[in-house]
């Protein structure tokens, strides 16, 4: 019975709110609705089930869900279901603290909008700026800017804007159909998702009667409108399934436990790939399966323990963390889950990828009003895990290794698989391959633990733990099964959607995908392409500076870095030839040709300022190697993620000596640069391209330039060189026309009053070098001689 009741309680928490979607759209409760729910949306939330669910479901199952429209005041329900109108009031307090009835009234004339949870992270360090009014349009989830993306300024109306959210909700919740419980509560939760994203959990925002002004900053208070209906709804449903354990039961306390799982290795396991037939195609079906496991293991872990999806807080990056009840032997079922994964994976890839499991266990009540430590508590408890990995397994390590090391030969494509009688490559890499053939076309992922079900198809598994599937039709014959990249997934008869970055260009005939060499045909200049990796900076150390830290708070942020990183990408890089490796979480990595690449790394840093609502404290670091197509896959990404750390290391550094003044982002051929710099270095080359293509200006000259700049930079970190300054203006008058010195002298040499050559100017001589090799130029273009 337990698990179902979670599920049905599960489905009480995501319907206990409804009714302020409801009341936000212009529907009224009524009269004499306080005294048996307290509030009018809760007496809105009760007709919204009553209509639409009664019919769907057993009495006994419905009035458990009903009972989430009593969270106010659990005595007003039947008394039968009050333990559980209790739990979830529990849940809801200890999810965000519960609100006066001065403040809902208040709420009825004030802010009705979404605000970007980024508003609320503050860290002085960075320069937060204050009051600044941005809100979340109201419109149904899709992957386009105009609907994602914050929109500066403050609206306060929008009731028929929430009415057609609310009818087109009503409208979904029809069409689900009730009798099969889990899949039922998989197409409610990414209904709720779909339309209830933008939707503000709460409203309320404080009045200032004195000055006559609202803000929604006031210390103290809880209800900063910037966490979704959504999130607080299915936080508050990962908690009340907590709550459900019989421990909490018979012992009449609220005790839960935070799981984090942590997957190392995924760098050099993404990369370990030799350059053989089809890399191209295995190194996108590595990317997918290191993308979906951290969700197939949470999910496995939830599949085993009888937990719905709402109990996975996040998943993505190599991370997942995961929310359950406390219960005698907790820990060992953990332990047990916690090896049978590294058996898995150590019988699969030899070592290649670890897994560590870490928690801890908590009261709900700590999760308002101690959450901070609570989370350090538990990476504290990651870091001393990840110091013992395959402790576990320690003793049968060297057994499940030497199994691998039975074959005929090695596989030329990975190198550590042994190849069977008559393969050309190793069972992994022919599923990798597979997986990255299948991935264009596919519609649909789907997940399952039993392995009968793969037979036929694309798909990945591991021993014990279940496995994934691509598919290009739907079939719920899966435990479950998500619509990829889009959210219509009712319509398409699915179990709900799941974003990722799949995007790749196509061949201009066949549509088939253009492999490395294709892509740096289509750079101009140069025929080489660009490896870049980038990821958000200290995001630990943002997460710990969110005022009024809280799990709703966690789930929004979380989930809104992984709304523009695995779904906008993909719209994004519509149309361009940037090839999506991976991308997901908080970080991503692309391929594409190397001049078209720096122009996108830009505008994507452009557009993540955007919707990050210029936050100084959030950013993302890129390192960005360029090399040859046929260059070594096991080597670029190494290097681009050794381009990657310089830029977090001088951001370090920068920031302990003089706070965020000039800051690098990037690590662009070679030079650390400022997201100035690179904006202002791409225009000034681009200037110059012009230059040269009318044989005003020589290649010549721009590699002299070049090769004077690094001589300069070599020796400043001696001290200096005066010789530069004769040897600049010797080089610039000799080659270039009287009627270009003073733009070349302002594109190279910072006038303003250093007179020191320019961040960016290495820079933008390298990108010009590169941008116009091979082009029928003279050499001696320009030159006065």
């Amino acid at each position: 019975m337990e698990e179902k009741e979670r599920y049905l309680v599960a489905l009480a928490g995501l319907f206990h709110d409804v009714g302020k979607l409801a009341d936000r759209s212009g529907e009224r409760a009524g009269e004499g609705y306080e005294e048996r729910f307290g509030y009018a949306h809760a007496k809105l939330s009760f007709d919204f089930m009553e209509k639409l669910l009664r019919d769907k479901l057993r009495e006994e199952d419905y009035k458990v869900i009903l009972s989430g429209a009593y969270h106010h005041k659990p005595e007003g329900c039947e008394e039968a279901y009050q333990h559980y109108a209790k739990i979830i009031q529990s849940a809801d307090r200890n999810s965000s603290k519960e609100r006066s009835k001065r403040e809902e009234e208040e709420a009825q004339r004030q802010f009705k909008r979404l605000r970007p949870v980024f508003l609320g992270i503050k860290v002085e360090d960075f320069g937060y700026q204050e009051d600044r009014d941005y809100y979340i349009g109201l419109k149904p989830l899709e992957l386009e800017k105009e609907i994602l993306f914050p929109k500066e300024g403050r609206l306060e109306k929008g009731e028929e804007e929430y009415k057609e959210l609310y009818e087109k909700l009503k409208e979904d919740i029809k069409k689900i159909d009730f009798s099969h419980l889990q899949k039922a509560f998989l197409k409610a939760y990414h209904t709720f998702y779909r339309y209830c994203w933008c939707v503000p959990a709460s409203a309320y925002s404080a009045y200032d009667r004195e000055k006559g002004t609202r803000h929604y900053k006031d210390k103290g208070r809880r209800h900063y409108p910037d966490i979704s209906l959504f999130d607080h709804s299915r936080m508050l449903s990962a908690i009340a399934c907590g709550l459900l354990t019989e421990y909490n039961k018979k012992e009449k306390i609220k005790k839960l436990i935070l799981v984090d799982g942590d997957i190392s290795g995924v760098q050099n396991f993404l990369f370990s790939l030799a350059n053989v037939k089809g890399v191209a195609k295995r190194l996108r079906g590595r990317s997918f399966f290191l993308t979906m496991l951290p969700h197939l293991i949470a999910r496995s872990m939830l599949w085993e323990l009888g937990y719905p999806l709402c109990n996975l807080v996040y998943a993505g990056g190599g991370k997942f963390l995961v929310l359950l009840g406390y219960e005698n032997g907790i820990e060992e079922k953990l332990r047990n889950f916690a090896k049978k994964v590294e058996y898995a994976l150590i019988k699969a890839f030899g070592g290649k990828l670890g897994f560590v499991l870490s928690w801890i266990s908590i009261y709900a009540e700590e999760l308002t009003e101690n959450f901070k430590d609570i989370m350090k508590k538990l990476y504290d408890e990651i870091d001393e895990q990840k110091r013992r990995k395959f402790y576990l397994t320690m003793k049968d390590f060297e057994n499940l290794v030497k199994e691998k090391e039975r074959g005929i030969g090695l596989c030329p494509s990975c190198r550590w698989e042994m190849l069977k009688e008559g393969q050309e490559v190793c069972d992994w890499c022919e599923t990798f391959y597979k997986l990255g053939d299948a991935l264009l076309k596919a519609e649909y992922v789907a997940f399952d633990d039993n392995r009968e079900k793969f037979n036929d198809k694309s798909h990945f598994y591991l021993e014990g733990i279940g496995g994934v599937c691509l598919l290009e039709k739907e079939d719920q014959s899966f435990k479950e099964v998500y619509l990829i990249n889009q959210t219509d997934f009712l319509e398409r008869g699915v179990d709900g959607f799941l974003f990722f970055g799949k995007y790749v260009p196509k061949m201009e005939e066949g549509g088939k995908t253009a492999d490395f060499e294709t892509l740096a045909e289509r750079a101009e200049g140069d025929k080489k392409i660009a490896f870049v990796l980038g990821d958000v900076d200290f995001l630990g150390f943002i997460l710990q500076s969110i005022e009024e830290y809280s799990p709703s708070r966690l789930a929004t942020l979380s989930r809104s870095l992984d709304l523009f990183f695995s779904g906008y990408l993909n719209t994004f890089l519509k149309d361009s030839n940037i090839y999506t490796l991976y991308s997901g979480g908080d970080d991503f990595f692309l391929i594409g040709p190397w001049d078209e690449m720096v122009d996108k790394i830009l505008k994507l840093k452009e557009e993540f300022d955007e919707y990050t609502t210029y936050n100084p404290a959030i950013n993302f670091s890129v390192g960005f190697h360029v090399d040859r197509p046929e260059a070594p896959v096991r080597f670029v990404g190494e290097y681009a993620e050794r381009e990657e750390k310089k830029v977090k290391e001088e951001k370090t550094k920068k920031l302990e000596e003089n706070g965020i003044n000039n800051l690098p982002h990037f690590s662009i051929l070679g030079e650390l640069l400022t997201q100035d710099d690179l904006s202002k270095g791409l225009e000034s080359a681009k200037s110059l391209i012009k230059l040269v293509e009318k044989r005003e200006v020589g290649r010549s000259f721009l590699y002299r330039m070049y090769m004077l700049m690094r001589q300069y930079q070599e020796k400043k970190k001696g001290g200096g060189w005066w010789k530069f300054y004769p040897l600049f203006y010797y080089q610039l008058y000799r080659n270039v026309k009287d009627e270009h010195h003073g733009k070349l002298e302002e594109v190279f040499i910072d006038k303003s009053g250093s007179y020191n050559p320019r961040k960016n100017a290495l820079f933008i001589s390298k990108y010009v070098i590169m941008k116009t090799r091979g082009k029928d130029l003279s050499e001696n273009a320009g030159n006065k001689s």
